[in-house]
């Protein structure tokens, strides 16, 4: 999240699926599975999939981030770091 915070960014973690409370009495839902990994806050603003190298999206997150570009949104996927630089400093060149 470094290469992202440089770039200007504020990189918000999605946590998705269900969750235990520490103490076992309650269950907290976080984002529908399938949401990507990070908010990258900044105008305009990004969704980011991390994967690690070579890693693929699974069928429910491809849905999910269809779903997010349907709606406008932009979503990244990037397995690599300097990939990420690199989309970063293209995308903030473009007007």
């Amino acid at each position: 999240m470094k290469v992202v915070q440089l770039h200007g960014y504020i990189p918000l973690r999605i946590h998705c699926g269900q969750f235990w409370t520490w103490d076992k009495e309650r269950i907290l839902r976080g984002a529908p599975a399938g949401t990507p990994d990070w908010a990258c806050l900044k105008s305009p603003s990004f969704f980011l999939e991390a994967k690690r190298p070579g890693g693929k999206l699974s069928e429910v997150q491809s849905r999910r981030i269809d779903e997010l570009k349907a709606c406008g949104y932009e979503v990244v996927v990037i397995d690599d770091p300097m990939e990420l630089a690199q989309w970063l400093e293209r995308r903030e060149r473009s007007p």
